[in-house]
C-alpha cells in the first residue's frame, strides 16, 4: 500500500487532485505525477524571482540619470564618485579623460552618462542611448574625443 502525501495547507487545495492519483496509482507514475506537481511550484517560484530580480536591477540604476544633475563644472574627480559612484567605464586621452555610467532603460535598453575632465576637473557631461542585451556594460561606446567640451577662455580689453 503506498504511503500518504503530505500536503501543507497552503498546497492542499491545489494538489489534492494530484494526492489522490499517487495513491492511487503505481509507483513509477506517482513519481511522474510528483515530478508534474513540483515542476508547477519551481515554475512560479522562477516568476517571482525573476521579477524580483528584474525590479531590484532596474531600482538600482534608477539614480544614476538623476545623480548627473548634481554635477557642476571644474567638480573634482573625488565628488563626482561620490555623486554617481565608481565609473562602468574609464578612457584616456592626453589630460582629457571620460567616464562613463550605464542605466537600464527597458530590457535591451541603456542610456549611458559620459562625463568629461580635462586636468582632473569636469569640463561637461553628454549621454547617449545604445542597445544591448547583456547589460549596459556591454553596450558602452568606445570614447570620440572630437566630442569632448572644451574650455574656451577670452580675454577682451576694455577701452
Amino acid at each position: 500500500m503506498p504511503k500518504s502525501i503530505a500536503v501543507t495547507p497552503n498546497q492542499f487545495f491545489n494538489r489534492i487532485a494530484v494526492s489522490v492519483y499517487l495513491i492511487s496509482c503505481t509507483h513509477y507514475r506517482a513519481r511522474l505525477a510528483l515530478r508534474w506537481a513540483m515542476e508547477g511550484d519551481i515554475v512560479n517560484i522562477l516568476k517571482i524571482v525573476s521579477i524580483v530580480f528584474l525590479i531590484a536591477v532596474l531600482s538600482s540604476c534608477a539614480g544614476v540619470k538623476t545623480s548627473a544633475l548634481q554635477i557642476e563644472t571644474d567638480n573634482s574627480k573625488a565628488r563626482v564618485i561620490e555623486i554617481m559612484g565608481t565609473p562602468d567605464d574609464r578612457q584616456f586621452s592626453g589630460s582629457q579623460e571620460a567616464w562613463q555610467y550605464g542605466m537600464v532603460v527597458s530590457i535591451g535598453v541603456c542610456d549611458y552618462t559620459v562625463v568629461w575632465f580635462k586636468e582632473g576637473k569636469v569640463t561637461g557631461i553628454t549621454s547617449y542611448r545604445n542597445f544591448s542585451t547583456l547589460g549596459c556594460r556591454h553596450g558602452l561606446k568606445s570614447v570620440n574625443w572630437e566630442e569632448a567640451p572644451d574650455r574656451i577662455f577670452e580675454i577682451r580689453s576694455r577701452p
